[in-house]
């Protein structure tokens, strides 16, 4: 595998190919190289969140960790409060006999 992504450096770059996006993000050296490549290949968007990941200092991934716990815990509670005015406005209606 080793000599194979060392290797792509070689291959000149394809346009509009997926294997274009692989070339590109092995060949990135930069922050800003990751940043421009722009794909909808799945595979390449993962592998870049990876990297920028795996580059983080652990305080800044500690603080990113809790940022997106925060974000998912806001959704939930979201979804519960929306659930459970939905059934506490069914309940009136239904005190007020109006057909839901």
């Amino acid at each position: 595998m080793e000599n194979l992504i060392f290797g792509c450096r070689n291959f000149p770059v394809l346009r509009n190919s997926r294997m274009d996006d692989w070339i590109r993000l092995f060949n990135a050296e930069t922050e800003e190289d990751l940043q421009m490549i722009k794909t909808k290949n799945a595979g390449v968007q993962k592998a870049k969140y990876v990297i920028q990941e795996m580059s983080m200092t652990e305080s800044l991934r500690d603080a990113v960790e809790c940022y997106r716990k925060k974000k998912m815990d806001r959704k939930s509670e979201e979804a519960y409060v929306c659930d459970q005015g939905k059934e506490a406005g069914g309940q009136i209606g239904r005190e007020r006999g109006i057909e839901i």
